[in-house]
């Protein structure tokens, strides 16, 4: 299981016999001890309006067809994934429901370089920022919605893979 991130991880990082080790397993992101540790953003107090928010997004799906890719007119490598998560629930029924979302994940540089390589069907993980644009097409406005991954791994296991190798021969 790879995980590939642009930002380099900054601060202590939690030890091994850590209860948080599994929920900091991308080591891109900094949990904290506890959930209460978490400070409420403070109103300034200098007259500015200036409060800190954030934008970060964490994914966990499956890749619904082979990464496609292309070059920005500078060179810079992008490849584009659309990735599916599910949701499920019980009705008041008692019937299981479920909805799938698909999300559009745009990847550059050297990630974009390692996302080439995953095919339809690969469990994956992505973190980054919802980013959203427009652009006209033929006269039509088009607005698109897309994830602009800061980190993305791989989460399928070594067995899955073997078993597929085998079965292709």
């Amino acid at each position: 299981m790879g995980v590939v991130s642009v930002f380099p991880t900054q601060g202590p990082r939690f030890g091994a016999g850590s209860p948080n080790r599994a929920a900091n397993m991308t080591g891109s992101i900094r949990w904290p001890r506890r959930i209460g540790s978490i400070p409420w953003p403070k109103r300034p107090t200098d007259g500015s309006s200036h409060i800190h928010t954030m934008n970060q997004l964490t994914l966990i799906g499956f890749t619904g067809q082979d990464a496609e890719i292309h070059y920005t007119q500078n060179g810079t490598l992008v490849t584009t994934l659309s990735l599916a998560t599910k949701e499920s629930w019980k009705n008041a029924d008692g019937a299981w429901q479920s909805h799938s979302e698909w999300h559009r994940v745009v990847l550059f540089g050297p990630l974009a370089e390692y996302a080439r390589t995953l095919t339809k069907g690969s469990l994956v993980l992505v973190q980054g920022a919802i980013r959203s644009r427009e652009y006209e097409k033929d006269g039509i406005k088009h607005h698109v919605v897309e994830v602009r991954a800061e980190t993305i791994g791989k989460l399928d296991r070594a067995e899955r893979q073997d078993r597929e190798q085998n079965t292709d021969e």
